[in-house]
């Protein structure tokens, strides 16, 4: 693995980590608090999955949940109240 791509992988597991300190939202069936992340920008799609992946490997506390649903399924979910915990936008 590249220098480039270790660093870029620590930013994202520390993004996620101090975004979701704060946002835990409820229990997932394993006990652990869960989170939902919600992520689309497709092109990014296998390095986040591999990013929460490892994150959820390396600790028992909080499970990270992927939302690949996209756009139009997340503003729903903010009509509905119950928006994801964390959220990554595509820019692009």
């Amino acid at each position: 693995m590249s220098e480039r791509r270790r660093m870029r992988r620590a930013a994202a597991v520390g993004a996620v980590l101090a975004l979701g300190a704060g946002l835990l939202a409820g229990c997932s069936v394993d006990g652990r608090e869960s989170i939902r992340f919600t992520f689309s920008k497709r092109e990014a799609l296998e390095f986040m999955n591999e990013v929460v992946a490892e994150y959820n490997a390396s600790q028992n506390d909080v499970r990270v949940e992927m939302d690949t649903s996209g756009v139009d399924v997340v503003s729903a979910s903010f009509v509905r109240g119950n928006p994801p915990d964390l959220m990554s936008p595509s820019t692009g």
